[in-house]
């Protein structure tokens, strides 16, 4: 046998002694992994960094104290778990340079904006509606005290959140760190803040004209993808799609519901609707996040109502059908992960050549299926590189061959993506809701009673009108967001299934919201606790749809709705909507991002609702909905509308200082127009 070179036993000893050695000196310098990164308990874009070199920090008081012992900048990380900028985000902070600079020069802390939802639209809240950047990674940095002076993220689509730019963007915010720390004056960037939170706060008199807004939204959809293209990025905006549908560009709005469901963001293999689309090469990112396909179904089934239209009805069934596949328990998750891989394909649902080849071999697809879906549903590569199924004549939708193709390609498919955030109030009361409407436009009484499961599973979540965002957190740790879900679902499940408990329980939450979360000026703040910053901040106003409804817009549709609903006893309801009106037409814009609340001041202005009287309203009530897909169509039972007790059977209309009827359905039918009537 021969002998080991000496020579080489002593380099790999001398090799193992140097690394040892190096362990002990400086491995206490090296700041622990915090158990709650690995744990998860503060949501999972937080724990997905436990593997990171990054030091990262929880939120905290330590966080302070080393930023100012150190005189280093503080960094917090904002995202979601469901980010395709925050994914490109990560591939970054792995790379050894990206970390060391990291742990040298910052504190580095990271939020996830799902567990923790009141950060989502905390900073820029105004001027990121005109900016454009994505929400769903947010770089913050902060000076010594406590002032914005940078962001690191994604504006344009040709950015990539990739080793240089990243290094150029730390590079940058040191450089003003240093300006910060040499100069006494305001940071530009904590300017715009403290100017966005000027606006919220004491806002001037608004000039904003309802009607104008719906043009210029309407003008200036992207024909070809049927989105708005910011920054050569098209964002699913549901909720301006609804804008447009209740205040007469209704047409527009179906022309645009049509293109997109005839392009790469909606997933007919699954059903649903990725979260953006980039203009230039029509490549997804291939999130699905269910509050926003809850939207989208919604938007589509009220558009098929008004024009009835076999493309968005059956567009609209398969997203409907994907976020009731999704639930665990009861309930449903935040999102579906993206699966996107370097080049921008799906390990789920993108077919390359090979793959549709080696189904056929396998017997999971015919040879004439594969011919149909290449011919058919862009798969020889006309639809785009990320080769995604989809149709290319809306005609396809009435064809035996297009449910059958896509019935054998996902036998083909991928493994199902990961989901994330699971059971969070929030986004379980905001999808019920939806599908509520929805049944009542469909006359689906099955969809009806799967929606009152998903609000009997967030009842658990309520406790004498507080409730809690998950089932891990305590119910003084409620957000806004969480209250206003659960009184949209309890109100939609009383209006659809005539279940007058659930109107009660949601009236009882929004008095509480309203006393917790209010600032005193008329708006309602994301949470009643400050921010944990140094100084401390307080949480402002939402107004733009960052991954869910705004708050503000929300919080007004919600109050119309209860106090119609109500009547005399919802007589602050009428009052707090009145205020928020006010407050919230003094900051919005014609932008895509505030198109819920562009929606709720048009419902506020036109709030005319429809009263059903007598023995048989909750039936009357169901079945008139779909006639009247943008009124409130409501049933009168229990304590609903006390001025009503005794009146004649029938349907009346109602304002906020009016009421008459009876009438019949037909009359109703003349009176009302299906658009909401907003002036000029």
């Amino acid at each position: 046998m021969r002998r080991p070179n000496y020579s080489a036993v002593t380099g790999v000893t001398t090799a193992l002694v140097a690394v040892c050695v190096f362990r002990l000196i400086f491995q206490p310098q090296i700041p622990p992994p915090h158990p709650e990164l690995a744990q998860g308990i503060n949501g999972e874009f937080v724990a997905r960094a436990a593997s990171q070199d990054v030091a990262w920090y929880p939120l905290g008081p330590r966080a302070f104290a080393d930023a100012q012992r150190l005189s280093r900048p503080i960094l917090i990380a904002i995202g979601v778990p469901w980010s395709g900028v925050g994914r490109e985000a990560d591939r970054s902070f792995v790379v050894p340079e990206i970390a060391t600079a990291l742990n040298r020069g910052f504190i580095p802390v990271r939020i996830d904006a799902a567990h923790d939802p009141r950060w989502i639209s905390e900073f820029l809240p105004l001027q990121r509606a005109r900016t454009g950047f994505s929400v769903g990674f947010q770089g913050w940095v902060f000076d010594l005290k406590g002032r914005l002076i940078d962001f690191v993220g994604r504006i344009d689509a040709g950015e990539t959140l990739n080793q240089q730019r990243m290094l150029t963007a730390l590079v940058r915010a040191q450089d003003r760190f240093s300006k910060a720390v040499l100069e006494d004056s305001l940071p530009p960037l904590e300017a715009s803040q403290l100017a966005d939170a000027a606006a919220l706060q004491d806002p001037a008199m608004s000039d904003l004209s309802i009607a104008k807004a719906a043009r210029s939204l309407s003008d200036s959809l992207d024909p070809r993808l049927g989105g708005w293209n910011v920054h050569g990025i098209e964002i699913g905006r549901p909720l301006a799609y609804r804008f447009l549908q209740v205040t007469g560009e209704a047409r527009r709005a179906g022309i645009a519901l049509r293109s997109l469901a005839l392009s790469p963001q909606c997933d007919w293999l699954d059903g649903g609707f990725f979260r953006l689309i980039r203009t230039e090469n029509r490549q997804p990112d291939y999130d699905k996040v269910c509050a926003i396909n809850a939207q989208f179904a919604e938007a589509l089934a009220v558009q098929d109502a008004i024009s009835s239209d076999p493309l968005l009805r059956k567009a609209a069934k398969r997203t409907v059908e994907w976020l009731l596949s999704t639930r665990s328990d009861g309930m449903l998750p935040g999102a579906e992960q993206g699966d996107e891989d370097l080049r921008g394909r799906s390990e789920r649902s993108s077919f390359a050549p090979r793959r549709l080849r080696q189904a056929v071999s396998q017997g999971l697809i015919s040879a004439a299926q594969k011919s149909w879906a290449e011919s058919n549903l862009g798969l020889n590569g006309s639809g785009g590189g990320e080769r995604l199924a989809y149709p290319n004549d809306p005609r396809l939708v009435g064809d035996v061959d297009l449910d059958q193709t896509l019935t054998a390609l996902r036998k083909a498919a991928g493994r199902p993506r990961a989901r994330v955030a699971p059971n969070l109030a929030d986004t379980n009361g905001a999808v019920a809701a939806c599908l509520l409407r929805i049944a009542r436009l469909w006359n689906d009484e099955t969809l009806a009673t799967q929606a009152g499961e998903i609000v009997d599973a967030v009842d658990h979540f309520q406790s004498r009108g507080r409730v809690r965002h998950s089932l891990r957190q305590s119910w003084e740790d409620g957000y806004l967001s969480d209250s206003l879900a659960y009184a949209d679902a309890t109100l939609e499940d009383f209006l659809t299934n005539g279940r007058v408990p659930s109107l009660q329980r949601g009236a009882e939450t929004l008095r509480t919201a309203l006393r917790i979360f209010g600032d005193g000026t008329g708006t309602l703040r994301t949470s009643a606790k400050p921010l944990p910053l140094v100084p401390p901040r307080l949480a402002l106003p939402q107004v733009t749809d960052d991954e869910h409804e705004s708050t503000s817009a929300a919080s007004l549709r919600i109050l119309d709705a209860y106090a119609a609903v109500l009547g005399s006893s919802g007589e602050d309801f009428h009052q707090a909507a009145d205020r928020l009106y006010a407050r919230i037409g003094a900051v919005s814009e014609a932008l895509p991002s505030m198109g819920g609340a562009l929606g709720s001041l048009a419902r506020h202005l036109d709030s005319r609702a429809v009263l059903v009287v007598g023995q048989d309203a909750a039936a009357r009530a169901f079945r008139l909905a779909r006639k009247l897909p943008n009124r409130l169509v409501a049933p009168i039972l229990g304590p609903a509308r006390p001025d009503l007790v005794g009146k004649p059977a029938g349907i009346y209309i109602a304002t906020p200082t009016s009421l008459t009827g009876p009438f019949t359905e037909e009359e109703v039918l003349r009176r009302l127009p299906i658009n909401l009537e907003v002036g000029l």
